[in-house]
């Protein structure tokens, strides 16, 4: 997927700065550029990409060759969900790299949601059935993935007005155009 970053500045003074992607589709996606800004060098592309070990590199390469999805995309995913940490446990209980929900990860026939490569795996398994199923669209998808497809579909196939799932389509969508720009050789 090749999406080139667009900057859209407002006039001085008159809010934040937006960007907007064009999908391999041809749609536009707009999102606020701050949440991508606002991360202090310590989060940093380079500095986070420099803690993603080589086995690690290996599953997200594996997941992106299986399941067709760009790696900075992969990374921005994990990041947001769980800070790549693999023994991460939600408050609601989604488990591993990738937050996996119980009932999604059995669906999914995992049988270890702590164990990175398998964690990786259904997690992008998962993500490439919501892409497929929302054509395409990855703020969509990514709503999917945060608050449930149904959520999506209720929505009117937009993303549901929930706060966190608004902020989570923003943060993962804004560090996935940082990391496009700074990680073109992934």
């Amino acid at each position: 997927m090749a999406w080139g970053p667009g900057l859209v500045k407002p006039p001085s003074g008159s809010g934040p700065t937006v960007v907007a992607q064009r999908d391999h589709r041809g749609v536009v996606h707009i999102f606020n550029r701050a949440s991508a800004e606002s991360m202090s060098d310590r989060d940093s592309p380079v500095n986070f990409l420099r803690r993603v070990s080589p086995a690690l590199q290996s599953c997200i390469i594996e997941a992106a060759g299986l399941y067709r999805l760009p790696i900075p995309l992969i990374l921005a995913l994990i990041r947001q969900e769980s800070n790549f940490a693999h023994q991460a446990v939600s408050p609601k209980g989604a488990m591993g790299l990738m937050q996996l929900m119980p009932g999604t990860a059995a669906s999914l026939g995992v049988r270890d949601p702590f164990d990175p490569r398998e964690n990786i795996l259904a997690g992008c398994r998962y993500f490439r059935q919501l892409l497929d199923y929302f054509q395409g669209n990855v703020p969509l998808a990514l709503a999917g993935y945060n608050a449930g497809y149904n959520r999506v579909i209720s929505a009117g196939c937009q993303v549901p007005a929930i706060k966190e799932t608004q902020e989570f389509v923003t943060q993962v969508m804004g560090l996935y155009c940082l990391l496009e720009k700074h990680a073109s050789g992934l």
